[in-house]
């Protein structure tokens, strides 16, 4: 019983509570005109030379946010040692009480592997080939709440709704050709189209999940489904009974079988952009990239069973259901059959960037505000007060303050731009942010890091 505890428990804070990592960069380098990659972000916008990104190194971006953290799960205890949610000691009501309506999690990487821009075709020219991991997550608070509780009307049926579970992870490569031209004084437009290679995707959305804790038995709901397009991932089967009495052979869980690395899909994305300058002072922008789809091939489809689920001869207590009986069954909340769907179409995490800059000084003072939205499993949607200061031809530092559904952070970023050579770094981050000895977050995440070197070439572009 206290190994499959520890496992289930594992599982469900690991996923919780590892840091991955989303595919932007510095919001703040959106408004800084010396930022090699900022065409990322809107393709409409380019650097002031032309470049050519060390390989690997040009623009490396980890962002990581929750609304949670490590003290929401775990607490010391009498003895010196930290107990999680499930421990006797722990009150529920402490527990409970930190959590959200909805534990969100929202993660990924984005690598620039190859990258260069040029003028050249009436205007700027960008070449970027790219590696993108991404990770979203959310659980209901009733999801733990059945955890921590378990059953609690002795007399009578305990119902939990935990519908609302969805998960996601992928990762991909892109292979991005994009194009900005100077229409006249006021406008600028900007456009990429991307070829994608997919590696591996997963994606789990429980749309419904009700459980009925009686006295002896425990009836269960749920509809939704599983989509694994990773190699060596194998299904768990085992047999259950249905509210009829009908046996059957079902999956209850996954495990991988060893991994060979393949191409998985492919698909197509595009950015598109818009700098609008009504007077000489002020530029308005807006644009929305990774608008497109990836195919996933050899896909191992599943959905949930239609027929109630009944499990009798559960063991209660006096709070409810044994904690450790309760852990042991979560996988039975979730039963599987195989479908025949063998491939499936994904849309892009689309993002909205709109952004307003008016500068001062002859430029080298700006301020900006850019708001920012990625669509997915788990939409993420910020807002981002900029202030800019650029120092003739060789340094440029933005300080920022953003607003967030995930919380809220302030960060800073120095870019070092002589002639010939551009490095940049910057850090964004939850103002009140701790981290354990292991540098997993105490309370809830919001932050995030970048850093590039590139080289630089030419005359000033547009």
């Amino acid at each position: 019983m206290n190994n499959i505890r520890t496992k289930i428990t594992a599982t469900v804070l690991t996923a919780l509570l590892t840091v991955s990592a989303t595919a932007q960069s510095i919001r703040s380098s959106y408004f800084l005109e010396t930022m090699p990659g900022r065409h990322k972000f809107n393709p409409a916008m380019t650097g002031n030379y032309g470049y050519v990104g060390f390989p690997a190194l040009s623009g490396i971006s980890i962002n990581a946010s929750t609304n949670f953290g490590a003290s929401t799960f775990f607490y010391p205890g009498e003895d010196g040692k930290l107990h999680n949610f499930l421990n006797q000691s722990v009150q529920a009501d402490e527990f409970l009480g930190k959590l959200k309506n909805t534990s969100k999690l929202n993660m990924s990487i984005d690598m620039s592997i190859i990258s260069a821009g040029f003028k050249a075709f009436g205007g700027y020219n960008t070449l970027d080939i790219s590696l993108h991991t991404n990770t979203q997550m959310q659980m209901p608070k009733e999801l733990f709440e059945f955890f921590k509780v378990g059953r609690t009307n002795t007399t009578g049926a305990t119902q939990y709704d935990m519908s609302g579970v969805k998960a996601e992870a992928s990762a991909y490569m892109d292979i991005a050709l994009g194009h900005a031209r100077k229409i006249n004084e006021q406008w600028e437009v900007g456009a990429k189209i991307k070829g994608i290679i997919g590696i591996g995707h997963a994606r789990a959305d429980i749309s419904k999940l009700d459980v009925t804790m009686e006295q002896n038995r425990w009836i269960i709901e749920s509809m939704g489904t599983v989509d694994i397009s990773f190699p060596g991932i194998q299904p768990k089967t085992s047999i259950s009974t249905d509210a009829n009495g009908n046996v059957r052979e079902v999956i209850d869980g996954f495990e991988m079988d060893g991994y060979s690395f393949g191409i998985q899909g492919g698909g197509i994305g595009f950015d598109l952009g818009a700098v609008y300058r009504p007077i000489k002072d002020l530029a308005i922008s807006v644009a929305v990239t990774d608008i497109g789809f990836i195919h996933w091939k050899n896909n191992q489809s599943y959905k949930t069973l239609e027929d109630k689920i009944v499990y009798s001869g559960m063991d209660e207590t006096q709070e409810g259901i044994n904690g450790e009986d309760l852990v042991e069954n979560f996988e039975s909340l979730t039963k599987l059959e195989a479908t025949d769907k063998s491939s499936i179409n994904r849309a892009l995490r689309a993002s909205l960037n709109i952004g307003a800059e008016y500068s001062f000084l002859n430029n080298i003072i700006s301020l900006g505000i850019l708001s920012h939205s990625t669509f997915g499993p788990v939409t993420y949607t910020e807002g981002t007060f900029v202030a800019n200061i650029r120092a003739p031809k060789a340094f440029a530092m933005s300080l920022n303050g953003t607003i967030s559904n995930m919380g809220g952070s302030f960060g800073a970023l120095l870019n070092f731009c002589p002639k010939g050579f551009n490095f940049f770094v910057g850090v964004d981050c939850y103002p009140g942010l701790k981290v354990s000895p292991q540098f997993i977050p105490v309370n809830k995440l919001n932050a995030n890091l970048s850093l590039g070197l590139n080289f630089t070439f030419g005359e000033k572009v547009l």
